[in-house]
């Protein structure tokens, strides 16, 4: 009982956030700059071929738009990304350079034309110790990393956040002296074709895009209004997730990135275990969980606005229950939020009683 109570509840929550883009500036990493733009790397770099590029396939935009509202009247999740299967060994695909350190740098350029953003899926990610990799877009204006050996995880996958731009560029760096014990393989790339993943002020011209904050329906309180105030602390627990999919309803593409939410729930213990409460009908795989980003604090910045922070994630979870009759599903994200995102642990109890706010 507890199950639909909870769910209930958080329902209840969730509606009171105003629907919006989850793009981002970093997941937990160590927030530097890329080797590749350090002045003391400039003639090293400078000395070699152009990086090299991989070309996804051409995307027909209008007729993923057509299946998608197949899709959505079958009540499948919302399509937020399409995705390109591309295999790509970093160490192998990449250029080499050693750096004035010592150090070795890997990069390999990977452009989708037309994309809004892009997004790396690491069908293996191992790095060791010391090592770090980044993902910035052309013009670096937008940068993830650096991810480290304190990114791997026991799946050994990885799943990044999206970066604006059709194209995207890979740097693994390995310091002098470190055992290669690398397995950096990308395994699909992300191409956002409607705009879900950026922010408003940056997605072109209206009317070719669903502008991401400020979309939400009437129904929806924003969580910073005045009548949302009683949620000012709940709704810390609340964030945003967006996994990677495979459809079998007819999706062309095969994969694809869907979102939905849930909450940060306490359990018994009290330590701080981060389970994460959502629905089923959204993550029912392992394979889904394990490619979930968690967007925390996912809210406009006051009332009424249209924009809000989407830089604090959390990547990767291990799908612990799910059940189709309640829709619900139990995560356990795998690593900690910091203590930086304010998360707080929702709490529940057995009692068989009806909410009596929402």
């Amino acid at each position: 009982m507890w199950q639909k109570k909870l769910s209930t509840f958080l329902l209840c929550v969730l509606c009171a956030f105003t629907l919006g883009a989850f793009t981002a500036s970093a997941q937990i990493s160590t927030y530097e700059e890329p080797m590749s733009a350090k002045a003391e790397n400039q003639n090293a770099l400078n000395r070699l071929l152009p990086i090299p590029l991989k070309t996804m396939p051409s995307v027909d935009r209008d007729a993923l738009l057509a299946q998608e509202a197949v899709l959505e009247e079958m009540g499948r999740p919302e399509i937020a990304a399409s995705t390109h299967e591309a295999v790509y060994d970093v160490i192998e695909d990449g250029r080499l350079t050693v750096l004035e350190d010592g150090g070795q740098l890997w990069q390999l350029t990977i452009q989708s034309e037309g994309a809004l953003a892009m997004n790396v899926f690491f069908q293996k990610y191992i790095v060791p110790q010391g090592a770090k990799v980044f993902i910035y877009n052309e013009d670096q204006s937008q940068v993830l990393g650096a991810f480290t050996s304190a990114n791997n995880k026991s799946f050994e996958t990885l799943t990044t956040e999206f970066v604006q731009g059709d194209e995207i560029t890979i740097e693994y760096y390995l310091p002098s002296g470190s055992s290669n014990t690398t397995s950096l393989v990308v395994g699909r790339i992300g191409h956002d074709y409607k705009g879900l993943t950026i922010a408003p002020q940056t997605t072109g011209e209206e009317g070719d895009w669903t502008p991401p904050y400020g979309n939400a329906h009437a129904c929806n309180i924003d969580v910073n209004c005045p009548e949302a105030a009683a949620w000012e602390t709940p709704k810390r627990a609340v964030c945003r997730v967006v996994y990677l999919t495979y459809d079998y309803y007819g999706y062309d593409e095969g994969a694809y990135y869907s979102y939905c939410s849930g909450s940060l729930i306490n359990n018994t213990a009290e330590d701080g275990t981060p389970y994460y409460l959502t629905a089923n009908h959204c993550i029912s795989e392992e394979f889904e969980a394990q490619s979930a980003v968690f967007y925390f604090n996912y809210e406009n910045l006051n009332c009424g606005n249209t924009e809000g922070p989407e830089n604090q994630t959390v990547c990767g979870a291990t799908l612990r229950a799910a059940y189709e009759p309640t829709d619900v599903a139990l995560l356990e994200m795998s690593e900690v939020p910091p203590s930086s995102y304010n998360a707080y642990y929702a709490g529940w109890n057995r009692d068989d009683l009806t909410p009596i706010a929402s």
